[in-house]
């Protein structure tokens, strides 16, 4: 049997999307899986075993998507099911043209006459039970684990007990509403090298010139402290590598984004930001070693990619001195399980 899944197209959703993945690998237990999505978020995923095939759309870039998408699923070709976790029009359209008999995924969006499964979208408490709901057309209610991430750790120097490895993704590739400020993080960073830990800063192309901002501020705040134990991995991993580094780190510090998400899907304990995004629905799930900091003002949670409000309070009144307090607690939890 093959199934044929349509990932999401965020890297966080990707993860989150990793508890749903283990049912239905559990269910058809003889099946393999036809992956398509961004190349990222496909990343997640090609080390299972159970992967046969991975197809990376690039159809959003054609000049007519619509016929991109069909000679893109010509392509992948005829699957047994075809899922999507995408709740678009060209995610069905692509199901429906490989010309699969089952095709599962969210009605609406005139999807529902290219769908033969379709499941209409109930409210729910979070994300990844929302992607749960559409196993509901395949007749599958499973108990939803954890999140699922396979990975092989990095060996990382500690030189000594006391000296932790410590990851800060800075980025927010949705928007600046996430992002918590620059030179906050830079604060972070310039503790954590005082204190003698090593810091490995992540990122994106994108997240490039934002990183050597803050390597900036630090180096012109403590211009007497050595900085061998700091480095800058942005743009420099594949998300598979990303996900080892990640999985090896004693903790990990960032923005409500994909890294932060596969930090708890490593069991890496972290502290996340959050600000502008649901407080429940975008938690990562089953957190047991993760700490979320948010100050829940009334204008939030927003959603939006930009403060609509021009003053970005949720991000601006969350201060380094609260973070720095989490990295302390994390830290001691640490220290004392081992």
């Amino acid at each position: 049997m093959k199934i044929l899944i349509r990932l999401p197209n965020w890297l966080g959703d990707g993860v989150m999307l990793t508890p749903i993945f283990e049912i239905l690998k559990h269910y058809y237990k003889d099946a393999v899986f036809i992956l398509v999505g961004p190349q990222g978020v496909c990343d997640l995923f090609t080390r299972d075993e159970r992967v046969k095939k991975v197809f990376v759309d690039h159809t959003k870039e054609a000049k007519n998507r619509l016929f991109a998408t069909y000679k893109f699923a010509r392509e992948i070709g005829k699957c047994d099911i075809a899922i999507t976790f995408t709740n678009h029009f060209y995610s069905a359209f692509l199901l429906f043209a490989t010309r699969s008999p089952i095709r599962v995924g969210f009605n609406g969006f005139l999807r529902n006459f290219l769908l033969n499964c379709s499941v209409k979208k109930k409210k729910v408490t979070h994300q990844v039970l929302s992607y749960a709901q559409i196993l509901e057309g395949l007749g599958i209610n499973e108990r939803v684990g954890g999140l699922n991430l396979i990975y092989q750790k990095k060996i990382l120097q500690h030189g000594s007990e006391k000296r932790k490895n410590i990851g800060i993704a800075a980025g927010a590739a949705f928007g600046s509403a996430k992002a918590w400020l620059p030179e906050y993080f830079a604060q972070i960073v310039e503790y954590v090298i005082v204190q003698g830990h090593r810091v490995f800063l992540f990122g994106a192309s994108q997240d490039v010139v934002l990183n050597q901002k803050i390597i900036k501020m630090v180096k012109e705040n403590a211009k007497n402290q050595d900085f061998s134990n700091l480095f800058d991995l942005s743009a420099k991993t594949s998300v598979s590598e990303l996900v080892d580094y990640i999985a090896s780190l004693d903790l990990f510090i960032g923005n409500d984004s994909g890294a932060g998400h596969i930090a708890v899907g490593c069991n890496t304990p972290a502290i996340i930001l959050f600000g502008p995004t649901h407080p429940t629905y975008c938690l990562p799930w089953q957190m047991k070693n993760c700490i979320v900091i948010n100050k829940h003002l009334s204008c939030a949670p927003c959603q939006k990619r930009e403060c609509p409000l021009g003053h970005h309070r949720c991000m601006k009144d969350l201060k380094p001195e609260e973070v720095i307090l989490a990295i302390e607690k994390q830290l001691k939890k640490e220290e004392f399980a081992n």
